[in-house]
């Protein structure tokens, strides 16, 4: 297998393929999504009885049918993703008939989704697009080394960055209008395969959170949190991705990704204590993190983020938590096309106490 061969840097950015700037992805039976994939999320309810189980898996086995299973075949996808929100009680239920599709189940925080909501991934990828079993020994010692990483309040996360001179910032309505701030940006997300019709709407988008570290006036580091709302049956699902996260290479191990995370996370937090996110509260903020970047997982460990190999295993199903292929970040050198993703993830009861 080829080495995919690329610089060490922090950042975890996928590589961009198309127009479309958002990581969340699309709802209702999979579709068209960048790098292969078929992504989908089942709307119609909560899936905690045989009647909403059978509509969902109907719809997911729909969209692993459209893979390309064989060389004859034309189809341009090699990956499903399907999510949908769960009953944890029901998923362990049938965990030994979901187990072959389940990737990962991100723990909710108790209300109009149920008592104990989880959000599970469902996949499959074509034969032609595997893990590699040496990236999966690296994530699984990347796993363990950052597990033992103590939780850090608020002050300690965005220390590091003080003390080497960034002023980190979330960027107001008028200042990502300005030209400086669109070159700058643009500075940083060049070297992926954005353009600056992508960088624009990056900018332009209300419903991002953007955080920044500045030096001698400049931006030389970003990171998004992009938030959504999807209906399902009739409730609101709000989730924020951590994501996007980009360091100008002069710039990288001063503790920016660590200070603008944390400070799009209390950005988050302030929003929904007001019951301001796109109308209500938070559900889940989480970010699918490289599995090959032990500084990234480090991190998220000392902001309190579970891993999903640790919530999926709780819920029946054990050596799963892993995004197979999901998509190419730069960063770690890898042996794939594509990198293997943890979900690290906060419930709204553990963002509200972050402190």
């Amino acid at each position: 297998m080829t080495t995919v061969e690329m610089s060490r840097r922090t950042d975890d950015v996928p590589d961009h393929e198309t127009a479309d700037t958002s990581s969340i992805g699309g709802v209702g039976p999979p579709r068209h999504a960048s790098f292969g994939r078929l992504k989908g999320f089942y709307i119609g309810g909560v899936v905690n009885d045989n009647r909403h189980y059978s509509a969902a898996i109907r719809e997911f086995l729909d969209g692993r049918a459209r893979l390309h299973w064989h060389e004859s075949d034309s189809s341009p996808y090699t990956r499903v993703q399907y999510r949908a929100i769960c009953d944890g009680n029901f998923i362990r239920k049938i965990s030994e008939r979901i187990s072959p599709w389940v990737e990962a189940v991100v723990p909710l925080t108790p209300g109009i989704f149920g008592e104990d909501p989880v959000l599970v991934y469902f996949s499959e990828n074509a034969p032609s697009r595997q893990s590699s079993k040496a990236d999966f020994l690296k994530i699984r010692e990347n796993i363990s080394r950052a597990s033992g990483q103590p939780r850090r309040t608020v002050s300690e996360l965005t220390a590091k960055s003080e003390i080497n001179g960034y002023t980190i910032s979330i960027l107001s309505d008028e200042e990502r209008h300005q030209s400086g701030v669109h070159k700058d940006v643009y500075a940083l997300y060049e070297r992926f395969g954005w353009n600056e019709e992508n960088v624009a709407e990056l900018l332009g988008n209300p419903d991002n959170i953007i955080g920044v570290a500045r030096k001698e006036d400049a931006i030389v580091a970003a990171g998004i949190g992009e938030i959504a709302s999807i209906p399902v049956n009739g409730a609101i699902f709000r989730i924020a991705e951590l994501t996007e996260a980009a360091t100008r290479s002069d710039h990288e191990r001063n503790g920016c990704y660590a200070a603008i995370s944390t400070t799009i996370l209390l950005a988050i937090r302030e929003q929904s204590q007001r019951r301001n996110v796109l109308g209500g509260e938070i559900d889940v903020i989480f970010g699918e993190s490289n599995g090959l970047s032990e500084g990234v997982l480090r991190v998220a460990v000392s902001q309190g983020r579970t891993f999903s190999t640790d919530t999926t295993a709780r819920f029946g199903f054990p050596g799963s938590g892993i995004l197979r292929q999901q998509v190419p970040i730069s960063g770690p050198v890898r042996e794939t096309e594509y990198n293997d993703l943890l979900v690290t993830s906060l419930t709204r009861k553990e963002l509200y106490e972050f402190t």
